[in-house]
């Protein structure tokens, strides 16, 4: 029911179990200036930008958030990033992002996000996470590998989540 609650009033995932953040996030100003009526929804293929969309996906879905024109959404793929404890992100969810390049201000411990395997086309969604000056990608469900974040590059954080 909290699922659908978060949903109709367009908040992240886990905000009214008060798991999530809900500040905005800092992000320059000229990725603030334009909120997208709709967005389109990528496959996960590169590159993730709106490139795809002449390659046949038309399918486009609400904002719901204040993000830039060249923000997007992405179907969840595996179980990785479910879990028992914070928001869960299960198969199937589809999740805002923002990329890189719009101009998030910095990551944050705790973040969301989509990341490219640095000597690969390999893509992974993950949790940001920074311990002891260490930076790690970690995935929600249990048993889930911790990979070391220098051997990927981010290419977007996540902003929220809608469950279709």
């Amino acid at each position: 029911m909290a699922r659908r609650i978060e949903q109709y009033f367009a908040v992240q995932i886990g905000w009214l179990d008060g798991l999530e953040q809900t500040g905005q996030r800092p992000v320059r100003q000229k990725a603030a200036q334009a909120l997208a009526k709709t967005l389109p929804l990528l496959a996960w293929t590169l590159p993730l930008s709106h490139e795809q969309l002449r390659k046949g996906t038309t399918v486009h879905y609400p904002a719901m958030v204040q993000c830039s024109a060249l923000a997007y959404w992405l179907p969840v793929r595996d179980d990785t990033m479910s879990g028992s404890a914070g928001a869960n992100y299960p198969k199937g969810a589809l999740i805002l992002v923002e990329p890189m390049t719009a101009g998030i201000a910095e990551l944050v411990s705790g973040d969301k996000v989509i990341a490219k395997r640095c000597d690969s086309a390999e893509l992974i969604f993950r949790r940001y996470v920074e311990e002891a000056g260490h930076q790690w990608l970690k995935g929600n469900m249990p048993g889930c590998p911790t990979l070391n974040a220098d051997e990927y590059m981010i290419l977007g954080v996540v902003l929220g989540a809608w469950l279709p």
